[in-house]
């Protein structure tokens, strides 16, 4: 599930997408895809697309350490937006199977989206509060999103949100 969600914000990074501010290209965001201490990872990937209907730039890295995996993606354009859709409404749901929330992570909104039976899920943190269009997310498997959350700690989103205005 967790590969399938993922699978579908990448083909949606694609699709569409206006991004703004300094960005000029994912080379720009992946100095902040750095290497988690204990885990494999791969070299940082990105893409830059620009169409009609304007211009998206992700940079990705994913990281393993046993069965876990963490897939961490800047991206800026109108794929944030829709990644971020999920929380707009700032309410908690919460059932045996699934938790999704939004709270405060470094003075920035973030929304938490976990399949309980599966142990995995997302992490979105919304990088501008004036216009919702660069997020990161964290997807990850085979543990607890408070895990997630602490690995979240590493990564500097607050450099990333300066670097996207």
């Amino acid at each position: 599930m967790v590969k399938r969600l993922a699978g579908v914000v990448l083909a949606i990074c694609f699709a569409v997408g206006v991004a703004y501010g300094g960005v000029s290209g994912y080379q720009d965001l992946t100095r902040f895809l750095v290497n988690l201490p204990g885990w494999t990872a791969g070299g940082p990937e990105g893409v830059n697309m620009e169409g009609p209907q304007g211009k998206v730039v992700t940079a990705t890295r994913s990281y393993k350490r046993g069965n876990q995996s963490l897939t961490a993606t800047i991206m800026v354009g109108n794929s944030a937006m829709m990644a971020w859709a999920p929380f707009q409404m700032g309410m908690t749901v919460e059932t045996p199977e699934v938790l999704i929330k939004t709270i405060s992570y470094k003075g920035l909104k973030a929304g938490i989206n976990y399949d309980k039976k599966e142990k995995g899920g997302g992490i979105v943190v919304q990088l501008s509060t004036q216009n919702p269009t660069a997020a990161f997310v964290i997807n990850f498997e085979a543990m607890d999103y408070n895990e997630a959350l602490k690995l979240l700690d590493h990564f500097d989103v607050v450099g990333m949100a300066s670097a996207v205005k």
